[in-house]
């Protein structure tokens, strides 16, 4: 019995350092979201390419947990089925968003701008 409980102790650890880490790359994810709120063409950069990451995290996400790699090495993050439908919604909401304000820009004349128009 002391061996099953040393051994799930032993497991969980690992685990949690990598929620922990996890944790922190979606804080300072948050915090260069907040930076690039400085400009319009960062904050759309940011959307755009943030949601693209999300979107390459929810397709790797669902390969590791269809293909049941619980145990192997190539699943070196938790994904589940709750993290692959955040990483989809996250993803797919903040590429919208980018693409929805560039539209919005678009019909008001402030995109692009006139460092791209030559004038």
């Amino acid at each position: 019995m002391t061996s099953a409980i040393t051994r799930v102790g032993t497991r969980r650890r690992p685990v949690q350092a990598l929620a922990l880490f996890v944790g922190g790359v979606f804080l300072l994810f948050g915090a260069a979201g907040v930076l690039a709120a400085s400009s319009t063409g960062a904050s759309r950069l940011f959307l755009a390419a943030g949601g693209f990451v999300y979107l390459l995290l929810w397709v790797y996400g669902a390969a590791v947990h269809s293909t049941d790699h619980d145990g192997d090495p190539a699943n070196f993050a938790p994904f589940n089925s709750a993290d692959n439908l955040l990483h989809l919604g996250l993803g797919a909401g903040m590429v919208l968003l980018a693409v929805l304000a560039t539209v919005a820009e678009r019909a008001q004349g402030r995109y692009p701008g006139r460092e791209q128009r030559g004038a």
